[in-house]
């Protein structure tokens, strides 16, 4: 399913979550090359956190999504991919945004492709409060200060990148949704006060991306949610408000060889690893395959903004009422 399609319905939303459910670890993988196909020369870079670098331990690091990206994108239009990446292992978002701005700003303005991801360490401080709390106030201001540095972000990616260069972000997917609906604060669990929140910041992600002529894949969707039939078909309520149809990335079910399957042991070679925050190779292939349904034809801008503006609105109006 492409974004720019489910940006259309109203109260399709997309999550940020992965920020409130565990720990980002702070040392290991970072700055990477890869190289992929044989045609037309692309240069793309890519920045961001442990997601992008392919964290997978201490001095350990795995293909990551970006990677199977340019697998895919290679052999789709004939390219060969020459793939730059500057992530850091605990990145925050303005963090990312510095390195973006001023570290790699040449990569950035020369590059025919432009990738990132962030926002996974900005609410850490904010689920500690909050756990010892029991008060939301800090995770609501946090979400406003990541709005804020991700407008950064957005403006200096509109600014700066190559005219006609592909560019890509993703929301933030939910490492351990099961372990948060058994933890509560008093009577209340902490899936029900992290899902609607981080609801809005995921929606702020792509719909800022969107409206700034980008596209925005759905690595919620690659993690978290159930595909139906052999087709690859995406659970119709996996983005229900309610959360319900959130799947584990233990539990999500994926259609292999037209048959239904799931990764039920967290390892580096699975759907999540073993810290149950990062993807194993199976995830990161699945965020990969994510982006690569975006397409490659660019979003036309006043098109992006309508759709964006539309789905802003719809979100709006149900919070309202809720």
């Amino acid at each position: 399913m492409q974004h720019k399609y489910m940006m259309a319905r109203c109260g399709l939303v997309l999550a940020i979550v992965s920020v409130l459910a565990v720990n980002e670890a702070r040392a290991g993988a970072g700055h990477f090359t890869y190289s992929s196909g044989t045609g037309e020369p692309q240069s793309w870079v890519g920045y961001g956190d442990s997601i992008i670098a392919g964290y997978c331990g201490i001095f350990c690091s795995i293909k990551s999504y970006a990677s199977y990206y340019a697998d895919d994108a290679a052999l789709e239009n004939d390219w060969a991919i020459d793939l730059e990446g500057f992530p850091h292992s605990g990145e925050t978002t303005i963090e990312i945004y510095d390195e973006m701005a001023n570290t790699h700003n040449a990569q950035l303005q020369a590059a025919d492709g432009v990738i990132w991801s962030a926002g996974g360490n900005d609410f850490l401080a904010a689920r500690d409060d909050y756990a010892s709390s029991c008060n939301p106030l800090p995770l609501e201001q946090a979400i406003m200060d990541f709005q804020s540095d991700w407008d950064l972000i957005i403006s200096l990616v509109a600014n700066d990148a190559a005219p006609g260069a592909l560019v890509r972000t993703m929301d933030i997917y939910y490492p351990d949704p099961d372990q948060d609906r058994q933890n509560f604060c008093g009577e209340v669990s902490d899936f029900s006060v992290f899902f609607p929140l981080l609801l809005e910041a995921g929606n702020y992600i792509c719909n800022t991306a969107v409206a700034a002529g980008f596209l925005c894949a759905s690595s919620m969707e690659a993690m978290n949610c159930d595909e139906i039939d052999a087709d690859h078909t995406i659970d119709p309520d996996c983005f229900d408000y309610s959360g319900n149809h959130i799947r584990d990335p233990l539990n999500v079910i994926k259609y292999v060889g037209g048959v239904p399957t799931t990764w039920p042991i967290a390892s580096n070679s699975g759907m999540i690893q073993g810290d149950r925050t990062h993807p194993g190779a199976v995830g990161q292939q699945y965020i990969g395959a994510a982006h690569h349904n975006t397409g490659y034809v660019p979003e036309p801008s006043f098109l992006s903004a309508l759709t964006a503006n539309i789905a802003l609105f719809c979100w709006l109006g149900r919070r309202r009422r809720e």
